[in-house]
């Protein structure tokens, strides 16, 4: 996944994707809101990620089952990930 990827939906606002996971088989993103000058803010959302008709389509999820799952997934690779940026001592 490209790191800086931007995306901006039809209602004008744009999202910075910072992480991709897959639950049962639904492509999901972890984003992050920005302003008009792309600066993050502090409303961070998960998108479920539905290809139709070769366009991705995201669809905000409002799940509360759902969005405790991918805290979890996305919680665990982001751990992941600090413990990598630690090294091995």
């Amino acid at each position: 996944m490209n790191e800086e990827l931007i995306i901006t939906l039809n209602n004008g606002q744009s999202y910075k994707i910072l992480a991709e996971g897959l639950v049962e088989d639904k492509k999901y993103c972890f984003a992050v809101l920005l302003t008009n000058d792309e600066k993050e803010t502090e409303e961070y959302l998960f998108f479920e990620m539905i290809n139709r008709d070769g366009k991705e389509i995201m669809k905000l999820v409002d799940n509360k089952e759902t969005k405790e799952q991918l805290l979890v997934l996305f919680t665990a690779k982001y751990s992941q990930m600090v413990e990598t940026l630690g090294g091995s001592e």
